[in-house]
């Protein structure tokens, strides 16, 4: 007889996919997210300090949301994303472009400090809102609602990321990471 283990992301993979010299890919990565889950329009906005440094991120969208249910399974392991190879989103039908299940971690890039707030359509047709949330100093721990709050809002999710102190953070304000996120 064998004993089973199951595999859970060490704090060392997490740490490498939060490098924050990649603010801008981690922002690609959670555009993507909301692009998946059948959102239409998804807004970046970038709050700066009295510095004029990056302060906060917050990605809006109009997309179909997290349930509590999706994000106790999506986040709680790195890879085997729930998301097919060569499938299609359940509404709009488009390609699905998350594949690996690292955007979340990603997050860390920008933020020592992360929050999803929800809202979804549950399986009997009510609106409801999940908040998820983490920090740097215990990125391999997510805290989800246990009691989702009804919510009146549209479906859609806003992400945001606060709380890093960075100058590679600044590389989100160059002409050039608006033209990179536009052409991806």
């Amino acid at each position: 007889m064998a004993d089973h283990v199951l595999l859970e992301a060490g704090d060392d993979l997490v740490r490498q996919l939060s490098h924050e010299r990649e603010a801008v890919k981690a922002v690609l990565e959670l555009m993507w997210n909301s692009l998946d889950a059948d959102a239409t329009d998804v807004d970046v906005a970038i709050e700066r300090s009295v510095m004029d440094g990056v302060e906060k991120v917050v990605i809006s969208d109009n997309g179909d949301g997290i349930t509590p249910e999706k994000a106790r399974s999506a986040f709680k392991q790195v890879g085997n994303s729930h998301k097919p190879e060569g499938g299609t989103t359940a509404r709009l039908q488009r390609p699905l472009h998350g594949k690996a299940g690292r955007g979340r971690l990603r997050a860390f890039a920008v933020g020592d400090y992360t929050r999803w707030t929800s809202v979804a359509r549950a399986v009997d047709d009510r609106l409801m809102r999940t908040t998820i949330d983490s920090e740097i100093s215990r990125r391999t721990t997510w805290r989800i609602d246990s009691q989702p709050a009804p919510a009146s809002a549209d479906t859609g999710t806003k992400v945001e990321l606060w709380g890093k102190q960075s100058r590679h953070l600044n590389r989100l304000l160059e002409p050039k990471a608006a033209t990179q996120i536009t052409a991806a």
